[in-house]
């Protein structure tokens, strides 16, 4: 009797525990990145998710491991723990850039037709550190393939999650015969456009000058030292980045726009990144 009753037992248990699905039409996840996704057509094989993004539109591939948690349309978590919600303080929105597909645009003229040269899934990390850490909302941050986790490089723009991104390199390939002199210790890096319009997408990072840079390292001084962050404007008529130098070329850069619109330089030449991004604002 005994026997017969533990075997009625191993039968009933499992029912009661609801299996894991292989496919779910619909829903939405969270992945260890903590990056959400809408998608369609998810499907789970030997440990692995793969599914299609419905806002890039096309499909990525992860292991089971990697999901936090996936839901379907009702609602309903079908794998994983969603957590809870917590309250966070109200962020201004981000800049939001029409008319690019996310993806990587490897050269200027695939930016220009507003076509991806890829598709292929990056993220964003940041610059320095023991360990690479997800950095989503840095202004300057170096993209990562996830299938590779290489550094993106030999590329002119990324649009990411409603963000577009220049890399650093292809500015300086870019940018306006005048600005020839300055240089970055993070070429490969991205920076993240704050404003843009129909004339002018407008960034920040730190830049130095060649020569003087060149003067530091026979000095045994860090050419972090001699950097600072400078405005950058890609003009959409020219095709070119304009690299602010210090306030009077960014004075000079205006008045061929907006002669009224020039900013009071102090005596050492530089400005003030707020007024600047003010003035950018009404020129865009």
């Amino acid at each position: 009797m005994k026997k017969k009753l533990l075997l009625l037992l191993l039968f009933i248990i499992p029912i009661g525990i609801p299996a894991q699905p292989n496919f779910v039409s619909k829903g939405k996840l969270m992945n260890t990145a903590n990056q959400k996704f809408s998608f369609s057509n998810l499907r789970i094989k030997d440990q692995e998710v793969t599914f299609f993004d419905l806002e890039t539109k096309s499909e990525f591939q992860y292991l089971l491991n990697s999901i936090k948690y996936i839901e379907d349309a009702e609602g309903t978590v079908v794998y994983g723990t969603k957590p809870e919600k917590k309250p966070t303080e109200t962020k201004k929105p981000e800049p939001i850039i029409s008319g690019y597909p996310d993806g990587i645009y490897m050269t200027k003229e695939d930016f220009l037709n507003h076509k991806p040269s890829k598709t292929e899934a990056v993220l964003p990390f940041t610059l320095t550190g023991f360990e690479k850490e997800f950095a989503p909302d840095e202004q300057q941050v170096m993209f990562y393939y996830v299938e590779s986790d290489k550094k993106v490089k030999n590329t002119f723009a990324i649009f990411y999650r409603k963000n577009l991104y220049f890399q650093v390199d292809a500015i300086l390939d870019n940018r306006n015969k005048k600005d020839r002199s300055q240089d970055s210790d993070f070429p490969n890096s991205f920076t993240k456009v704050l404003l843009g319009g129909e004339h002018l997408f407008y960034m920040e990072t730190d830049l130095g000058n060649l020569w003087v840079k060149a003067l530091a390292v026979n000095g045994g001084v860090p050419t972090s030292v001699v950097n600072s962050a400078k405005g950058i404007v890609w003009d959409i008529a020219k095709k070119e980045f304009n690299i602010f130098r210090d306030c009077k070329d960014f004075n000079l850069f205006v008045a061929d726009i907006k002669p009224e619109a020039t900013i009071n330089c102090d005596q050492e030449g530089q400005y003030n990144p707020k007024a600047v991004r003010a003035i950018v604002e009404e020129l865009k």
